[in-house]
């Protein structure tokens, strides 16, 4: 049975596979966590944008309304000297414009609850273990 006794060679050779194994590991880290920043950040910009849209769905579906439901409303038609229109749009114009801008905001709320469904999830978790 021979024993073999390192070599300053050998060992040398270890370190240097030792070091790049580190250093493959950190890289492998580094990239991780550019990674999740990466898609941190572009999740926080489309949840910006998603929010955005709402709120101006919202506001356009706010002002549809009010306009639907003033009622003499139509009498004061800008441009138009008959009066069935406001603002030149007629009452179906305005109804329409309201139906279809009411649904992109609930669509624009729902991708937003599912966004943020963790969020939730921990806060609905929270209450319900607090009261029992």
């Amino acid at each position: 049975m021979q024993i073999h006794l390192p070599t300053p060679q050998m060992e040398s050779a270890a370190m240097d596979n030792t070091a790049r194994d580190y250093a493959a590991k950190d890289s492998a880290k580094f990239k991780g966590a550019l990674v999740e920043k990466k898609s941190g950040r572009s999740k926080a910009v489309f949840n910006f944008w998603i929010d955005v849209l709402a709120f101006l769905t919202f506001l356009i579906s706010t002002i549809s309304g009010l306009a639907l439901m003033h009622p003499g409303s139509h009498s004061l038609a800008i441009g138009s000297s008959t009066g069935d229109a406001l603002l030149g749009l007629s009452r179906f114009e305005w109804q329409h414009l309201h139906t279809q801008f009411s649904l992109i905001f609930v669509a624009m709320i729902a991708i937003h609850l599912i966004m943020h469904r963790r969020w939730f999830a921990s806060k609905l978790s929270r209450r319900m273990t607090s009261k029992t």
